[in-house]
C-alpha cells in the first residue's frame, strides 16, 4: 500500500502546466479545443500531490483515441474512460516511476469540463472553502492507510463543494441553469475582435501566463469589436462586417495606462485610445439597426480577467509595467466563436480588404 504524500503548494507548478499544455497542443493540433489546469496544484494555497492535473477539451474523444499514438511519443499511457464515461484519462510518470502529469479530456460541452472549472474557481475565489479542504487533505494523508482511501474520504466534502460551486460558477459565468442541468448551450458565444500585432500580444500574455494561465494559454490577448449580446444575428454580424471593412481603412490605436474595473468586478485591463476614429466608425457600421451597442465597458485590453479578480493585489505591481506600451495599427478583425475560455476563429477580415475562414 502506498501512502499519500502532500506537499505545500509551489507556485512553480503554473509553469509547469503552461509548459506542459504547449507540448500537448503540438502534439494535437486542431483536434484541442482548450487546456486547463485542474486540480489542487491550481488552486494557491492548498497542499496538494505534486502531480500536474490538466483538462483538454476536445472536439471529438473518437478523433482523440486515434491520436493517442501522439500522446505516447511524449510520456504519456492511455488508460481510456477509467471509471468516467465520456472521459479519456492519462498519466505520465519520470524515469523513476513517480507520477507527474495526469491529462483528462472530454469533449466541449461535457458536462465534466464544468464540474472541474467550477470547483477550481471557487476554491480560487473562497479562501475560507480552500482552507477547509486543505486542513481535510491534511487529516486525511495522515489517517488514510493508501491513496484509494483518502479519495474516498474526501468524496462528501467533494460533492459539497461541488454543488455550491457549480451554482455560484454558473451566476459568474450567466448560465446557470446549463450548469445545474448538466447540458451544453445551445450556441457558442460570437465576437468581433481587433488583432493586436504579435509581438505586443506576445508580451501582454507573458503577463497574463503568470496570473492567468488558463485564460491565456486558450485565448490570446486581444481587443473587442463587438461583444457577443450586441449582434447575435452570427450571418448578418459577419455580412456587415465584410462591408464595413472594405469602408474602413487601417487606422492606429494607442496603449494607455493600466486601470482597475469597476466594482463588483476586480481586474485590470489596458486602457486603449482612438485617435482616428477607426473603432469607433466600424462599430457604427456593424451596430446599424436592428443591432444596438451594449457595451459598458471603453476600448480595452484585458490583462487580468475579472474570473480571477483574487489575484489583482498581488499582481498589480507587474501589470503595472504594460501601461503605455506605444502604438499599433488595426488591420484585421476576426470573427470568434467560443464557450468560457476555449475560442476559435471562424472568419478573419482585413481591413480595406477581404476575409479568410477561419480553422
Amino acid at each position: 500500500m502506498t501512502r499519500v504524500s502532500l506537499v505545500e503548494h509551489d507556485p512553480a507548478w503554473t509553469d509547469a502546466f503552461v509548459l506542459e499544455a504547449a507540448r500537448i497542443r503540438v502534439e494535437l493540433g486542431t483536434a484541442l479545443v482548450a487546456m486547463h489546469h485542474i486540480g489542487s496544484t491550481a488552486i494557491p494555497g492548498i497542499i496538494a500531490k505534486p502531480v500536474i492535473d490538466m483538462l483538454a477539451e476536445v472536439h471529438s474523444v473518437a478523433v482523440l483515441d486515434r491520436q493517442s499514438p501522439a500522446l505516447a511519443g511524449i510520456g504519456y499511457e492511455a488508460l481510456g474512460e477509467f471509471g468516467i464515461a465520456g472521459r479519456r484519462y492519462f498519466r505520465k510518470d519520470a524515469p523513476d516511476g513517480t507520477r507527474t502529469h495526469q491529462l483528462h479530456a472530454f469533449a466541449v460541452g461535457s458536462h465534466e469540463i464544468r464540474r472541474h472549472l467550477a470547483f477550481r474557481d471557487f476554491l480560487r475565489a473562497h479562501p475560507a472553502d480552500a482552507h477547509a479542504y486543505a486542513a481535510l487533505k491534511r487529516t486525511l494523508a495522515r489517517d488514510a492507510v493508501d491513496s484509494r482511501a483518502y479519495t474516498e474520504a474526501k468524496t462528501e466534502f467533494v460533492r459539497a463543494i461541488d454543488q455550491k460551486a457549480l451554482l455560484w460558477w454558473g451566476g459568474e459565468h450567466g448560465d446557470a441553469a446549463t450548469l445545474a442541468g448538466g447540458g451544453a448551450p445551445s450556441t457558442d458565444r460570437v465576437q468581433l475582435r481587433i488583432t493586436l500585432p504579435a509581438a505586443l500580444r506576445d508580451t501582454i500574455d507573458d503577463a497574463r501566463l503568470r496570473w492567468t494561465p488558463e485564460v491565456a494559454t486558450n485565448n490570446p490577448a486581444h481587443l473587442t469589436l463587438i461583444y457577443h449580446d450586441e449582434a447575435p444575428d452570427v450571418a448578418r454580424l459577419s455580412a456587415r462586417l465584410a462591408h464595413a471593412c472594405t469602408e474602413q481603412r487601417p487606422f492606429v490605436l494607442q496603449l494607455g495606462a493600466v486601470r482597475q474595473f469597476a466594482p463588483p468586478d476586480a481586474g485590470a485591463f489596458l486602457e486603449v485610445a482612438d485617435p482616428q476614429g477607426g473603432v469607433r466608425r466600424l462599430r457604427e457600421l456593424v451596430l446599424a439597426p436592428p443591432f444596438t451597442s451594449r457595451s459598458r465597458f471603453g476600448l480595452h485590453v484585458t490583462v487580468l480577467h475579472p474570473a480571477y479578480g483574487a489575484r489583482l493585489a498581488e499582481a498589480w505591481p507587474s501589470l503595472l509595467q504594460l501601461a503605455h506600451a506605444g502604438t499599433f495599427t488595426a488591420d484585421r478583425v476576426e470573427l470568434i466563436a467560443g464557450r468560457g475560455a476555449a475560442t476559435r476563429t471562424l472568419a478573419t477580415f482585413t481591413l480595406g480588404g477581404g476575409s479568410t475562414a477561419g480553422a
